[in-house]
């Protein structure tokens, strides 16, 4: 089926998952409407849907799991509301999503699951990405010109792949690369300026 609405309640229960791997490879799947009542998508629910290009993730998703959107190759909008609870995007979770070219992080995500300088691999392959933009309010995150790091700038968290720079100049506080953080970049040269670790 091409579009699909998932409703609030099935059987009288409110639908509060998307399992692992439900819409695994469903390439024909082009809209899909989720229910309010939605906590949690599973890791690969959506992987490989290669026709589906925009989402709205519902205000109550808590969790997003691994490779959740991975290879969506068309999908281009994940729309978040402001009063999103969303607090966990695991890794690879939209791992080649190559016509994704911007990403808004929600205020609650978490900086230790979210592309920290240990994994990092959520946005991998998302090669036309140009800006990852936290939400003003986050506790855990700060972005500049579209490019992502921890509140404090002690990390860059990810430079986005579809940035078009040929040089970059990291600020004096960044002391940590992130692992992946300049993966699939086009970016010829950079200035490490500080930097005592790369992942």
């Amino acid at each position: 089926r091409r579009y699909i609405t998932i409703p609030e309640y099935i059987d009288g229960l409110p639908v509060s998952t998307i399992g692992a791997g439900a819409f695994l490879n469903e390439s024909r799947l082009r809209i899909i409407n989720l229910p309010s009542s939605l906590t949690t998508i599973k890791d690969k629910a959506f992987s490989g849907c290669t026709n589906l290009t925009s989402i709205d993730i519902p205000d109550n998703v808590v969790n997003i799991g691994k490779e959740a959107f991975k290879d969506n190759i068309r999908l281009y909008n994940v729309n978040f509301n402001s009063n999103s609870k969303l607090e966990v995007i695991k890794s690879s979770a939209f791992m080649n999503c190559s016509s994704l070219s911007r990403f808004d992080i929600p205020k609650n995500v978490i900086y230790d699951e979210l592309l920290d300088y240990g994994t990092g691999s959520a946005f991998v392959g998302c090669v036309n990405l140009n800006q990852i933009n936290a939400h003003k309010d986050s506790s855990f995150y700060t972005s500049v010109n579209g490019v992502l790091f921890n509140k404090v700038k002690s990390a860059l968290v990810l430079f986005p792949a579809g940035k078009k720079d040929s040089t970059y100049e990291l600020i004096d506080s960044i002391k940590i690369l992130g692992k992946y953080s300049f993966a699939y970049s086009s970016i010829n040269t950079i200035d490490l300026n500080n930097v005592s670790t790369i992942n």
